[in-house]
């Protein structure tokens, strides 16, 4: 259900006011027609608002290729000679540019709209669309569409034009060289407080009353566009979006400190198993607390004069003795270097004897079993 409410004069409008209003369903057929102030409209979930005729003037403007903010910026400057007051007091939007560049322009008083925005927003409406009231009434091709209330006459000449006069039982002067300017029609459909048949008589073209309508037309050009956008001017409409972003923003924060718990978990696993590899390599090491600078010293300290049996020397003597060798497995513990070498079975006897002989040519113990071999230092004599 959409509200659709016809404001009086912007300058004069209050939270007393007295509005008309009409109540359409989704096929923007009217449903009901009243009269009330603004805290007590009828409740609908989206607020249509028709501006008073005078308050909004409708211009034929030519748009540079221009769009979005500097299409807003320059707006304002195209209809400056038409403006009677400052031209950043208005509010000015346009329809899309034709193919030529041509486009009609609305303008309003930008304080007052904002004000009017603001009464309607604090009586708990959500205004989704601002129609200047030409552009309110059906549009029929060929033909004018004219409506008299309160002395005011309001015509819709086309599908983005019209225009609003002071009216009394006679046809406005203005209507009369409005229809000399732009061609007359091939006539007019006259509702309200009109004399259909006395403006005929009076007008060069055939006036024929018609009932008001049973309808809201879309709007042909929205006033909520740029500062006054729907999206901007409600803050209820960014409410969805708030809570999507907060709960976005959890996930997110989330994840982090999941991910987080996860790495300090895997740091820790692996911190472990380095203090383990100190520990089965140096046994005599008492408190592992850093195992990288620890294992670092450690090695470093294995030289061949060192106490601990010699770990470089007996490498460097591997290397020579067991050139080309398939190596298998490497164990060092406590001065004894321990090889498994992966001999097939046939060559095993030969190869470890070979192997024994020429560590004891380079200097060193060894032992063998099977297929593993213990070098040690020869101790001094």
């Amino acid at each position: 259900m959409t509200l659709c409410v016809h404001l009086p004069r912007l300058a004069t409008f209050a939270a007393d006011s007295v509005l008309r209003f009409e109540v359409i369903d989704g096929q923007r057929r009217v449903t009901q027609r009243g009269e009330a102030v603004p805290a007590a409209l009828p409740r609908a979930d989206r607020c249509e608002m028709v501006l008073h005729p005078f308050d909004v003037l409708l211009v034929p403007v030519r748009l540079p290729k221009l769009a979005g903010a500097k299409l807003g910026a320059a707006l304002p400057g195209l209809v400056e000679d038409r403006l009677a007051g400052e031209a950043e007091h208005a509010h000015v939007v346009a329809t899309p540019r034709g193919a030529g560049g041509e486009a009609t322009a609305a303008v309003v008083d930008r304080p007052h709209f904002a004000r009017a925005l603001a009464l309607l927003s604090r009586a708990g409406l959500r205004v989704v669309a601002a129609t200047p009231a030409p552009l309110a009434l059906p549009h029929v091709p060929g033909r004018w569409r004219l409506h008299v209330e309160d002395d005011v006459a309001v015509v819709r000449t086309g599908a983005c034009a019209g225009a609003a006069f002071p009216a009394s039982d006679a046809p406005p002067r203005e209507l009369a060289l409005l229809l000399a300017q732009a061609g007359p029609p091939a006539g007019i459909d006259a509702s309200g407080a009109c004399d259909a048949s006395a403006w005929s008589l009076a007008l060069p073209v055939p006036v024929r009353p018609v009932p008001p309508p049973d309808g809201v037309p879309v709007a042909a050009l929205d006033l909520l566009q740029y500062g006054f956008a729907a999206g901007i001017a409600d803050p209820a409409a960014w409410r969805p979006t708030v809570i999507l972003s907060a709960l976005l923003g959890l996930v997110f924060v989330g994840g982090l400190q999941l991910d987080a718990w996860r790495l300090r978990s895997e740091a820790h696993a692996l911190r472990a198993r380095m203090a383990g590899v100190v520990t089965a390599t140096f046994p005599e090491v008492p408190v592992v607390l850093d195992p990288v600078l620890q294992m670092q010293r450690l090695v470093a300290d294995l030289d061949p004069g060192a106490d601990r049996g010699g770990f470089v020397d007996l490498a460097a003597a591997l290397a020579q003795i067991a050139a080309g060798e398939p190596v298998e497995v490497i164990d060092y513990r406590e001065g004894t270097l321990s090889v498994t070498f992966r001999w097939p079975p046939a060559e095993r006897d030969a190869k470890r004897a070979a192997l024994v002989a020429r560590a004891a040519a380079a200097g060193f113990a060894a032992d063998a079993g099977g297929d593993a071999v213990q070098l040690r230092r020869r101790p001094e004599p």
